[in-house]
């Protein structure tokens, strides 16, 4: 009798192409089941497309580039995992757009604002349903040390961040401290922090009152302002870290995992909608105001939080992860010190010297997916690491183990 598996436990679950070789519908699944397209051959570098000038189409770096000293990269084609760290395969879960948004499968127009000013166009693609996950044979992926290195240390971090809300000595990492108005956290914070406070020792009454909280956030996202919105989805990232990374001998909420992972990628969905730069940054030598910049950043913060949860629960539940290519030409997390500014004329002063020394052109996601696995890096990323927080080392540690 022949070992090799019947052709139909090898077959797609979505278009029912048959395999004779499980690696070979594990490849063909990631990409049918995302719906992922071969993109059109990119022949510019992003740097050249942004300022829409000539590029001279030279690797590794054009001449423009060479010349303004900016980190010279090329859009990667989405190709299947042929490899274990290839870095034009990049795997992140891609957020669920909502009932009301475009059919699964199209692209979005989300501007990169906020406020009243419009400067960058961003193309997000809206995944396909996925139905009940963990039904498909063949996708199950078993990580490797190093992502299994990376997602216990991403686990562990994510597991602090409940526990800084609710002592209040710190703020979680992706809630700015402008956020608070008189030390008074937004209403939907300022709610989980009271659950989390009153139901510390109560573990039952704090299961039950999470999970009407993930109903009640749920329900009324769409009606909130920016602000209020930004405020809701962190309190959502909490309660999702507590039903799907709880501690040992903690709750152990009956939920569907599944659903509340699309719920929250909902959310992230929501967050780019409403605008992801300001246009300040965009421009030159423009100083933003400070608490329109500090919203801004705490905004891409959190989309950046939920994507390093989704991950690490995709990796956990050995679920396929998907690409995240949508979110290339976000800013990076912000240095520390500006982060951390705790006046208005401090912030300025080093918002100054970060322009002089950045000529206005930020590090941005897109860059940092782009590093290739050798030892040595490119100029902008190391200045980049430099002056990030330990917000921006969780990102790079998960970047590094992707």
């Amino acid at each position: 009798m022949s070992s090799h598996p019947a052709l139909t436990d090898l077959r797609c679950t979505k278009c029912a192409v048959t395999f004779t070789q499980k690696s070979s519908l594990v490849r063909h699944s990631k990409r049918c089941l995302a719906n992922v397209r071969s993109a059109p051959r990119q022949k510019s570098c992003e740097q050249c497309i942004r300022a829409k000038s000539r590029c001279t189409l030279t690797r590794p770096e054009c001449e423009r580039c060479l010349d303004k000293r900016l980190s010279c990269y090329y859009a990667s084609r989405q190709r299947g995992n042929h490899g274990s760290n290839k870095r034009d395969a990049r795997q992140c879960p891609t957020p669920s757009a909502s009932e009301s948004s475009s059919a699964p499968g199209s692209s979005t127009d989300l501007l990169l604002t906020h406020s009243d000013s419009t400067t960058v166009s961003l193309k997000l693609q809206s995944p396909v349903d996925l139905g009940p996950m963990g039904r498909f044979p063949g996708l199950i992926q078993r990580a490797g040390s190093i992502e299994q290195h990376a997602l216990q240390h991403t686990i562990r971090v994510l597991r602090t961040y409940p526990r800084m809300l609710s002592a209040q000595t710190q703020l979680p990492p992706f809630v700015h401290h402008r956020q608070t108005e008189r030390s008074v956290l937004p209403l939907a914070l300022k709610k989980c922090h009271d659950i989390l406070a009153q139901n510390e020792r109560q573990q039952n009454s704090l299961q039950e009152e999470v999970m009407k909280e993930i109903a009640s956030l749920n329900k009324i996202k769409t009606l909130r302002t920016a602000e209020d919105l930004l405020a809701s989805a962190q309190a959502f990232v909490i309660y999702a870290i507590l039903c799907l990374f709880p501690d040992e001998g903690s709750m152990q909420p009956e939920i569907n995992e599944e659903q509340l992972i699309l719920d929250i990628s909902e959310f992230s969905l929501q967050l780019a909608s409403s605008g992801l730069a300001l246009h300040e940054e965009t421009v030159d030598s423009q100083i933003p105001q400070w608490h329109d910049w500090a919203i801004i950043s705490a905004k891409r913060r959190t989309i950046l939080t939920i994507y390093m949860l989704t991950w690490a629960w995709s990796v956990l539940r050995n679920y396929p992860s998907f690409y995240c290519h949508e979110l290339q030409l976000m800013f990076a997390p912000s240095p520390k010190a500006l982060w951390q500014a705790q006046a208005e004329t401090e912030w300025l002063s080093l918002y100054r010297k970060w322009l002089q020394r950045w000529k206005g052109d930020g590090y941005r996601i897109g860059e940092l997916l782009s590093i290739s696995p050798k030892q040595m890096i490119d100029r902008r990323t190391e200045d980049w690491l430099e002056e990030v927080d330990e917000f921006g080392m969780l990102l790079m540690s998960q970047v590094n183990a992707i």
